[in-house]
């Protein structure tokens, strides 16, 4: 009806999104793409998130057996305000390195090498019906797994932010 407010309407439960971070951390920049799944069926205010991100400027000397990945979960606010939206985020998670070339053992399995998480707060505009323009700024800190010489990377985190259309 003319004159009632606009309520999204999840389409199929969940919203996934393809995204490109971009991290001044205390190891240099850093390029963080990932992708993202936000549980939307069933929850208006608070909304489960999950996501995988790999980094693409890892270097291979540091990492020469396999492609370095992080898992996490958390959930996300959702504060609407007519066309504008704030969603407050916080995630916990693991980053491993997932073994993809040869390696000295005969079976290499996952290598856990951080724990941590991330912080985030986006704005976002709704444009029309299918445009959104968002920007998103926060922190990430992951904390290095002590396992033997050979598994230890340094912890790593800093300011990371997004602009997605």
């Amino acid at each position: 009806v003319i004159g009632d407010q606009l309520n999204e309407v999840p389409r199929v439960g969940a919203e996934s999104e393809a995204y490109f971070h971009v991290a001044q951390t205390n190891l240099g920049m850093m390029l963080l793409p990932g992708i993202r799944g936000i549980v939307t069926r069933g929850f208006r205010r608070f909304r489960p998130v999950i996501g995988v991100e790999v980094p693409l400027n890892y270097q291979r000397e540091f990492v020469p057996f396999g492609l370095p990945v992080t898992m996490y979960i958390g959930g996300e606010l959702n504060w609407s305000f007519w066309r504008f939206q704030i969603l407050p985020s916080l995630n916990v998670g693991l980053s491993g390195i997932i073994p993809v070339w040869e390696m000295d053992e005969e079976d290499p399995e996952f290598v856990l090498s951080h724990f941590g998480g991330s912080a985030n707060v986006a704005v976002s505009y709704l444009v029309n019906r299918d445009i959104r323009i968002q920007i998103d700024a926060g922190a990430v800190f992951y904390a290095s797994v002590f396992i033997n010489s050979k598994t230890y990377f340094g912890p790593y985190g800093g300011i990371a932010a997004k602009i997605k259309l």
